[in-house]
């Protein structure tokens, strides 16, 4: 039906070309008739093509709701393997309007997610090569993708891209960033800019994967991160960003703390007004304070490193209800147990037993430092055991920013199939 009706339009059945020859009253009747004809005929064909659009609308929609639950979500992809948390949802994202694809602005990530944190992970090198020991724990990071109903996405970043994404994008950062007096105060900056500018997770290299991250990218929607505290209040719920935690042994004996934030794993939506924050307030606090001093790298937990971004969060959460920005969250600091469970081996033979096998040397402590003394002692001054509840474990390797041979490495990008984008 639709071939006829095209077949009617067609010149050659009514507005024929006449010949010059022909007489000028013949040429008007023949327009004449051609114009009634169209007059005619092109609310009809509007009409025919209206109907036809309806019935396959209809169609489509027939198709849909006959399914299967189960056959829809197949459509989406498999079930997960992994446990998911209780008070979270196992409902993906919704996926990006097309597949993200090398070479894409990387500033244009977070528009293809406009309801979640984007799935990607990504890690930082000096120059792309990583510590053979390290292998298999980054490897891990592929069972996202054969366990997930999600498609995760790998990058990596060296220390020449992000000092290209600083120069171009964040020029309150180029000075202070110049500065930075070694390769670890560097890639603590430089994943925080990764982050506000791309979005998404970063980890560290010794950071392994135990269970799927997919249901954090988009907590419930009761759990999303506005002005509302209630509904905020259950930790791991926030939809805009989610930080770990270092041990809190960590925590106690080096910054006499009992909970303190932590830059090996953090996952965050692209401009979280927490980086905003950090990114904008850091060159002149850093100016003020460390600029100007002689640094050593065990100092950049303070200048870069978590200690900073305690300092800073502290200032942030803060913030009167007045002034929070819609994608505030009232708690998005993660339990220890989530991604950082265990603790640094090389801490427990360094300062728990210096400091907790020596019983003159432990009254001399806080209070807090030694309640954590008692329990490791009781624990025998062993590590604790990984829960199956962990999503990842630090393994604390302290292998990333080392002097390394070109034998003791391998490429990362002969691990993972790393996605590059325009910075």
């Amino acid at each position: 039906m639709l071939s006829w009706a095209v077949s009617k339009l067609r010149l050659g059945s009514c507005c024929t070309v006449l010949p010059v020859s022909a007489k000028n009253g013949h040429k008007e009747q023949h327009l004449t008739n051609c114009l009634e004809w169209t007059t005619q005929m092109v609310p009809k064909l509007l009409l025919l093509t209206a109907f036809f659009t309806l019935v396959l609308l209809l169609l489509h929609s027939g198709f849909n709701s006959n399914q299967t639950p189960e056959a829809r979500q197949n459509r989406v992809g498999p079930t997960t393997a992994f446990r998911v948390p209780q008070g979270l949802s196992t409902k993906p994202t919704k996926g990006p309007v097309q597949p993200l694809v090398k070479g894409m602005k990387c500033g244009e990530v977070q528009h293809r997610f406009p309801d979640s944190m984007p799935p990607i992970v990504h890690w930082t090198t000096k120059d792309g090569r990583v510590h053979k020991k390290l292998i298999n724990i980054v490897q891990s990071w592929q069972l996202l993708n054969k366990n997930s109903s999600i498609k995760w996405y790998y990058m990596h970043w060296d220390d020449y891209q992000i000092s290209r994404l600083v120069e171009k994008h964040y020029p309150q950062l180029r000075k202070s960033y110049a500065k930075l007096s070694n390769g670890l105060e560097r890639s603590d900056i430089g994943r925080l800019v990764v982050l506000h500018h791309v979005g998404g997770m970063y980890v560290d290299l010794d950071v392994e994967l135990r269970r799927d991250l997919s249901p954090l990218l988009m907590p419930n929607s009761e759990s999303r991160g506005d002005n509302s505290t209630a509904a905020s209040s259950s930790v791991g719920n926030c939809r805009t960003a989610l930080w770990s935690q270092e041990p809190p042994e960590h925590a106690a004996f080096i910054f006499n703390r009992p909970s303190l934030i932590s830059n090996a794993v953090m996952m965050s939506r692209a401009n979280h007004s927490f980086l905003n924050y950090v990114v904008n307030t850091w060159p002149a606090w850093f100016e003020a304070n460390w600029a100007k001093k002689r640094r050593g790298i065990h100092q950049a937990i303070h200048v870069t490193g978590p200690g900073m971004l305690q300092n800073f969060y502290d200032k942030y959460a803060a913030m009167r209800k007045a002034e929070r920005p819609d994608d505030w969250c009232n708690e998005m600091i993660a339990e220890p147990e989530m991604f950082q469970p265990i603790m640094d081996e090389n801490f427990i033979r360094s300062w728990l037993r210096t400091n907790c096998g020596n019983s003159a040397r432990m009254a001399r402590l806080s209070e807090l430092k030694q309640e954590h003394c008692r329990q490791i002692k009781c624990a025998n001054f062993k590590n604790r055991a990984v829960p199956s509840t962990s999503y990842t474990v630090h393994r604390f390797m302290h292998l990333s920013y080392g002097a390394m041979k070109l034998d003791d490495s391998e490429c990362i990008l002969r691990m993972l199939p790393v996605l590059t984008c325009t910075i």
